[in-house]
């Protein structure tokens, strides 16, 4: 999963430097384990919680395909009252649905397998990033201050872009074009969202900043794990009418 980890940092690098208020940490190859997963949700009880992994309908793998959550245990008890979002195959079926029946505000991922492109090295350009710039838009989208159901929305919009891009844009006429298209058309037809659609966790973006919780926790298997935490980032809460 090197290939959504090197996207997944190019979007924390480039957040870094437009929030430099927020606290990101990431935790890295065998630091990506577990344990150190379990350490870092009770240091920084995060309200965002994304991992890029392998998974199957009912279990997240984390770093050496070790189960992280399994339906209904009590990783998924933990994911009350945050957003979770599981770059990984088939998670939607079974574990993202227990997610919200135990708590979690909202979720986004997969309910087939996820198809990506790895004929080129992982920071090779838009061929290898195309799929997971799509998957990952949604951390963009909610820590620009959208809400969960726009932020699922730009996802998909997100996905339309990228099709578009090789089927009548610039890349339309690349040798890999075909097959890129296939895997966004079959990726954006699993792509799930579930919960609460009015959550926003960046109020500080959008109204008087306040000491509270840590915002996000991204984890990612092989390669790194990560937070972002913040006094000028807000639990999420319901938007307000």
């Amino acid at each position: 999963m090197a290939y959504a980890s090197y996207t997944l940092n190019k979007i924390v690098s480039s957040k870094r430097m437009q929030m430099p208020d927020v606290t990101m940490v990431e935790l890295k190859g065998m630091n990506a384990v577990p344990r150190k997963i379990d350490e870092a949700l009770e240091k920084y009880d995060p309200v965002l919680f994304v991992a890029i992994g392998h998974g199957y309908a009912d279990t997240y793998l984390c770093e050496c395909n070790q189960p992280y959550m399994v339906s209904d245990d009590n990783r998924v008890k933990k994911m009350s009252g945050r957003i979770v979002i599981l770059v990984s195959c088939l998670t939607a079926k079974n574990l993202g649905p227990s997610l919200i029946e135990n708590g979690a505000l909202a979720y986004y991922g997969s309910r087939g397998e996820l198809w990506f492109f790895i004929r080129y090295p992982p920071c090779s350009g838009r061929t290898v990033k195309s799929v997971f710039s799509c998957e990952l838009q949604p951390i963009i989208s909610l820590m620009e201050g959208k809400t969960t159901g726009e932020a699922q929305q730009e996802r998909l919009e997100r996905y339309e872009k990228e099709i578009e891009y090789w089927t009548t844009g610039p890349g339309k006429n690349h040798p890999d074009a075909p097959l890129i298209t296939n895997m966004l058309i079959i990726d954006k037809n699993i792509a799930v969202f579930l919960g609460n659609e009015d959550i926003r966790i960046t109020e500080g973006v959008v109204a008087t900043p306040t000491p509270a919780r840590a915002s996000m926790l991204p984890a990612a298997v092989g390669l790194m794990a990560m937070m972002v935490g913040s006094a000028t980032v807000k639990k999420a809460e319901k938007l307000k009418s």
